[in-house]
């Protein structure tokens, strides 16, 4: 049988683990064997650099980093019961490759054999920012022939700094398919290899409301808006403030920032991949700055708004990726950038969407890429 060997991230990120799992599944759906390929991606000078920046941030704030700690504290404990919770998801839910986990230090001489065809795969694993052309991302560790597939890696920004193009160039001349997740990042990785790239939707969204169904559950919280945010923005509580007042509802929220830790909201620490689903799935409304929570919000039919974490033009901002999603199921109109925006939803319109023709549009494009993958994959 065609066995699959899947290079992706896995860790401790609800997106990154879901789609993992996601990819895992449509490799089974296809008819062959998936193994996620273990790896570990321990960036050392971005490990200095944050300890170094930490180290100023104490020196030129004592007071408010000294206010920090508490929450810091909070944060950490939740961090303990999430991380057990991925990892048994980890262990009941993917299937890993018997091969030693690649590291930034072995990938070069490591023998992992035995595949049809290596999947390199979603997430931001492209992201020039984040992981600038790492060798284990872009598969340069494959050596024995066989076939090199990227489904949807995200490149996670609108532009790539043309320093890395030399690199990016090299590691995909011998790619029998290459798809990325964003419109931009296609154009940008089209640019560089001269060749055609197609745009394509993140894995999660190859899978139905029906498939997701296998790994939800029950509602246990009434009636909520559930919030996953990450950017500090005083804006965001100030949309968070009139949501709730519009609408009377209680609010739970999977607090990754300072600002959450801080809010009077239901805390959430104890939500492993399964749970976060299912909290999607059952909110009456999700605001949220996250793709995957938009993601997510879109396929299973749930009322959602969307805040722009970064700005328009921003350098790094990665809200390219949302752009994507939202205008290829026609659903730009729950994008929110500031208050004016925020305040022509009343409340039937807020927690109310139309989602007939999205879900037509959504369904039409996974039919697409489905194929598209599957050729990739299986066909010569």
């Amino acid at each position: 049988m065609h066995k699959v060997g899947i290079i992706t991230y896995y860790g401790d990120n609800y997106g990154g683990c879901l789609q993992a799992y996601a990819m895992q599944t449509l490799v089974q759906q296809f008819g062959c064997v998936p193994h996620l390929i273990r790896n570990n991606h321990f960036q050392k000078s971005n490990t200095f650099n944050n300890k170094i920046k930490h180290i100023f941030e104490v020196l030129l704030h004592p007071v408010d980093f000294i206010c920090r700690q508490k929450y810091v504290n909070i944060l950490r404990k939740g961090e303990v019961i999430r991380c057990a919770k991925f990892d048994s998801f980890r262990k009941k839910k993917m299937i890993f490759s018997p091969f030693p986990e690649l590291t930034l230090y072995n990938w070069h001489s490591s023998k992992i054999e035995g595949y049809d065809t290596f999947v390199c795969g979603s997430d931001q694993i492209w992201n020039p920012n984040l992981y600038p052309v790492d060798p284990i991302y872009f598969m340069r560790f494959v050596n024995n022939g066989a076939k090199k597939v990227a489904y949807a890696p995200s490149v996670g920004v609108s532009t790539i700094d043309y320093k890395f193009d030399a690199q990016i160039k090299e590691d995909l001349s011998d790619y029998h398919y290459i798809s990325v997740r964003e419109d931009d990042g296609a154009n940008a990785i089209a640019n560089i290899i001269g060749k055609h790239v197609d745009s394509v939707l993140d894995p999660t969204l190859l899978l139905n409301s029906k498939d997701w169904a296998k790994i939800t559950g029950e509602n246990n919280y009434g009636n909520y808006i559930f919030c996953y945010l990450f950017s500090e923005s005083p804006f965001f509580d100030e949309c968070k403030k009139y949501i709730k007042e519009k609408t009377g509802l209680k609010v739970l929220t999977l607090p990754y920032s300072l600002r959450e830790l801080k809010s009077k909201d239901q805390l959430v620490f104890d939500a492993g991949p399964e749970d976060f689903v299912t909290l999607i799935e059952h909110a009456k409304l999700v605001l949220t700055d996250s793709f995957h929570a938009t993601a997510f919000s879109v396929n299973l039919s749930t009322p959602f708004l969307t805040l722009e974490r970064h700005k328009a033009g921003e350098k790094k901002s990665m809200n390219s990726r949302i752009y994507t999603i939202l205008k290829k199921v026609n659903l730009e109109n729950r994008l929110i950038s500031n208050k004016v925006q925020l305040e022509s939803f009343d409340l039937l319109k807020m927690l109310n969407v139309d989602f007939s023709e999205p879900t037509k549009l959504l369904q039409k494009l996974r039919e697409q890429d489905r194929l598209r993958f599957s050729n990739a994959i299986v066909n010569e």
